[in-house]
């Protein structure tokens, strides 16, 4: 069974904590710990009208979607998710951004106010954190990095924001030269044929 390197954790962890001296070292095994515990969570369905489904999501949103769930998940069982996600990610033609991948989950995880709640992989329905990240990276990828910050208010500090924005436009170019855009696909319905009226 291949295992996610530690060392990338104290690498990230360096990055976003600071240096891991002597003095700031149980704070960084501390965030490296709470990375090995991260849960899945199951969250319960929305409203109809309150879902967005992965189905209506392009092929670019659908694989980021996957990408955090398949991470997270691999995580939570001790596993490399690269041996998860790079088969999806040579399909598409976007191998590069796996590293970025890494750097944006776990920023997020380190920095985050409260525990990432995502569905697990299962699931056809978005829970409110996956769109959030959502939303956030389809800004990124339209310029609108103002909208792109204020999405994760709920999530992170300001400066933070403004890293997980950076390393977001990094992994979005990698999408970007693959032609994978990250917008929804619009629903259609079927409009009910209006009753005639008899006079």
């Amino acid at each position: 069974m291949r295992t996610f390197p530690h060392s990338l954790w104290v690498q990230l962890a360096t990055r976003y904590i600071g240096p891991i001296n002597q003095s700031r070292r149980t704070e960084a095994r501390f965030h490296i710990t709470q990375i090995a515990k991260i849960r899945v969570y199951k969250l319960p369905s929305t409203s109809a009208q309150q879902q967005l489904l992965t189905s209506n999501l392009s092929n670019g949103a659908q694989l980021f979607v996957f990408s955090i769930r398949q991470w997270q998940t691999a995580v939570h069982q001790a596993q490399c998710p690269h041996a998860r996600l790079s088969p999806f990610y040579t399909k598409f033609k976007v191998l590069d951004a796996m590293p970025t991948l890494d750097e944006l989950m776990t920023l997020i995880h380190l920095t985050a106010y409260r525990p990432l709640e995502l569905n697990c992989p299962c699931r056809i329905d978005l829970g409110n954190d996956e769109r959030i990240l959502l939303e956030c990276l389809q800004a990124v990828q339209a310029g609108q990095h103002a909208v792109a910050e204020n999405l994760l208010d709920s999530l992170l500090v300001g400066r933070f924001k403004t890293t997980f924005r950076r390393v977001a436009a990094d992994y979005l170019r990698v999408f970007n030269e693959a032609g994978l855009r990250l917008q929804n696909r619009p629903v259609l319905r079927v409009v009910p044929k209006p009753t005639p009226v008899i006079h």
